[in-house]
């Protein structure tokens, strides 16, 4: 289990004992809004009010990979294609696909908004 807090720190819980076995103190700037283990449960994909989305292994306790180009909050993010792909959802009311091995952003979408001056924020994806 894996928890993140309006400071921005992540823990990573073993279930049975409810006992903190990972902590990322700094993992974001700003609360984190999203969390997702890897396949494997050897990495951590978060994203934040900070805008970012991050990877943080497991082992390491560091960060891994940085997915920059949302202008506000990521509220959703998700691995993809056998984790080769990082989908975000933000309140910038972008959806965007990254690759997962160097980071690099590999398309924005922006969703078709009801009026010209709407923004509305992507709160979830699959």
């Amino acid at each position: 289990i894996c928890s993140g807090d309006q400071k921005g720190c992540i823990k990573v819980w073993r279930y049975r004992s409810g006992k903190c076995i990972r902590e990322y103190p700094n993992a974001h700037e700003n609360g984190v809004t999203t969390l997702r283990f890897s396949r494997d449960g050897g990495q951590i994909l978060s994203g934040s009010f900070d805008g970012m989305v991050r990877c943080h292994g497991l082992k390491s306790g560091r960060v891994l990979k940085e997915f920059r180009g949302h202008t506000s909050y990521v509220n959703c993010a998700v691995w993809m294609a056998s984790e080769r792909l990082v989908l975000s959802g933000g309140s910038d009311g972008t959806v965007r696909l990254w690759d997962a091995r160097s980071a690099s952003l590999v398309r924005t979408v922006r969703p078709p908004q009801r009026h010209a001056a709407d923004e509305a924020a992507i709160l979830g994806i699959s």
